[in-house]
């Protein structure tokens, strides 16, 4: 309460709890308008309404551990619990139980990243076909669902937008946006693409091997999009969502380029 004033308006055991639960599960502690936007979302919580937890995960690419973090290197494509959906599915019932212990009713959901399945060079990397890469993905929902031993709801994102063609056209809206300049809806982080970049080279070489920087920093720009995109998708698709994300807490601003939702995000672990 001290260092995030929003959460005064809440009762000091949720605040207590909802503390001793971000310490514990590794959550990334963002700036203060992020926790704003999550003490406004559960006062409503409190006020009887129903809180969608949902969590965008990555299809289950392969990757191995180097020391304390681990590294794609997007050899290949599995159909089980990926890196990502791993991670969420380690936090999202004591988030749950968390809120229900508070009178707070939840839902999860589980945002299979479907668009990855639609760019032709990934396909292409991991040795699949877009037939085989979807037949993976669908697998693998159904082994996150089972392991979070709860009921929980599987969507795939660009079938929640309308299809490939809708979902692109939401993609190259926020795209057009982000080549603008148009960052000012990302603060109050101070968002420095350069600098991004250098976190996420490892990834992006991994992944596109043989690009250039600048042909990289393109593809980070089009993965802002996407995420901005997914942020404007849940917005709309779902009453008071909560995005709880495990992959790169770096991307947590691009969330809001066309509205702020609230969002946590567990530390990096690649």
């Amino acid at each position: 309460m001290v260092r995030y004033p929003p959460l005064r308006g809440l009762p000091q055991k949720l605040v207590c709890d909802f503390e001793r639960l971000l310490k514990d599960l590794s959550f990334y502690l963002p700036d203060d308008d992020y926790i704003a936007e999550i003490a406004g979302l559960l006062l409503k919580g409190l006020d009887g309404e129903e809180i969608t937890l949902v969590s965008p995960v990555c299809p289950d690419y392969g990757y191995v551990r180097v020391r304390d973090r681990y590294k794609y290197t997007f050899n290949d494509l599995h159909d089980g619990i990926g890196l990502v959906a791993g991670r969420v599915v380690g936090v999202l019932p004591n988030l749950q139980d968390l809120l229900a212990r508070h009178r707070i009713r939840s839902r999860i959901v589980i945002a299979a990243g479907d668009f990855e399945g639609m760019d032709d060079l990934t396909v292409a990397r991991v040795g699949e076909t877009r037939e085989s890469f979807r037949t993976k993905l669908g697998r693998s929902q159904e082994k996150i669902l089972a392991a979070l031993g709860r009921p929980a709801e599987s969507v795939f994102i660009a079938e929640l937008a309308g299809g490939e063609q809708a979902w692109s056209s939401v993609v190259d809206a926020a795209h057009q946006s982000l080549r603008g300049d148009d960052l000012s809806a990302l603060m109050p982080t101070r968002v420095d693409l350069s600098h991004i970049l250098e976190t996420r080279m490892p990834l992006y070489e991994a992944w596109h091997v043989g690009r250039s920087r600048a042909q990289l920093a393109e593809v980070l720009l089009r993965q802002c999009a996407e995420y901005a995109a997914m942020g404007r998708l849940f917005h709309a698709s779902y009453r008071n969502a909560l995005v709880v994300g495990g992959d790169h807490n770096r991307m947590m601003p691009f969330y809001w380029l066309h509205q702020r939702i609230p969002v946590l995000y567990l530390k990096r672990v690649y």
